[in-house]
């Protein structure tokens, strides 16, 4: 099948970049020809240094510009005919090369099941489903099963990259990217085989609230746009993924500081709560809708002041 090259971005990653390194210079022994191209994003640590020593690492080294400037990089780097994305502080998982490889064979996009917990063993013997691209978005965007909409855990024809790189600037690049790569593609092999494990970084992005986070709405909206071209089944699926960034931003807005000191998130939370009340009832009576959407979608008809209360008292005992 050909060479697979593993771009990690990395920004002042160096309490856990080795680790990360390591786990997928690990995954030699099952898959031959493995590059490995580490993207330091104008770190002011000792990334860069700790990268480089390890044999066989590239460290290709730019101005600060943010996860997807850093992955767009780093395919640039590479002419290796499959890629795959590994954040610093997440690890592959033993065998998870060899088994999206195995996908490989039938699909342009091979993803594989992202776990908050180690694997130490070699992976099962993976069964995949192949879905076409329609299936493949629907199933991401109701967030149901192991299929996600996250860059990471996948195996990726070049070609598809090339074709649908990801859009610079922004927050929750991964969901704005995944249904534009998954078109591109037209065929998706999926397994439920853990081949990723993500690690909960502590001042991470989904760790945080920060206006940043806002991105989703800009981000679902476009999914909503772009599915209102296509199919029923896909304007379905992306109006539940925009009431579920919805209600969450909301969420946190009505439980942050940050809505009470800073006027100009006015607007986004008024955004979102008309999202809410304009898509709740399709939500609700969705048999594919997650419970926590369903319940939260029941709960706005409550109102503002409720869910402010609900999202303060929420915070105070987190």
């Amino acid at each position: 099948m050909g060479r697979i090259a593993v771009i990690i971005p990395a920004f002042n990653a160096a309490p856990y970049i080795g680790r990360c390194i390591e786990s997928v210079l690990a995954q030699r022994a099952d898959v031959g020809e493995l590059e490995v191209v580490v993207v330091d994003d104008g770190s002011t640590d000792e990334t860069a240094a700790l990268a480089a020593s390890y044999e066989g690492v590239t460290v290709v080294s730019r101005p600060n510009g943010g996860l997807s400037a850093a992955r767009n990089t780093g395919v640039a780097a590479t002419d290796a005919p499959w890629l795959t994305f590994v954040d610093a502080d997440d690890l592959l998982l033993p065998g998870a090369l060899q088994t999206l490889r195995a996908g490989s064979m039938t699909a342009p996009v091979v993803s594989g099941a992202i776990t908050r917990r180690e694997v130490g063993a070699e992976l099962p013997v993976a069964m995949f489903r192949m879905l076409d691209a329609e299936e493949a978005i629907c199933e991401a965007l109701y967030q149901r099963t192991s299929l996600n909409s996250s860059a990471c855990g996948k195996l990726v024809a070049r070609r598809i990259v090339e074709k649908v790189p990801f859009r610079e600037g922004i927050a929750y690049e991964d969901l704005d990217w995944f249904y534009r790569a998954f078109e591109e593609a037209r065929f998706v092999a999926v397994t439920d085989t853990p081949v990723y494990f993500y690690s909960c970084t502590p001042g991470s992005l989904t760790n945080l609230f920060s206006p940043r986070r806002l991105d989703v709405l800009d981000v679902t909206r476009r999914i909503e746009e772009w599915a209102s071209r296509r199919t029923p089944a896909l304007l379905r699926a992306a109006r539940e993924r925009r009431l579920s960034a919805s209600l969450d931003m909301l969420t946190r807005l009505l439980g942050s500081d940050l809505y009470r000191d800073d006027p100009t998130l006015a607007p986004r939370l008024a955004e979102a709560y008309a999202n809410v009340r304009r898509l709740r009832a399709a939500t609700i009576f969705s048999p594919r809708t997650r419970l926590k959407s369903r319940l939260g979608a029941l709960y706005s008809y409550l109102g503002l002041p409720a869910m402010r209360l609900a999202a303060r008292l929420t915070r105070r005992s987190s």
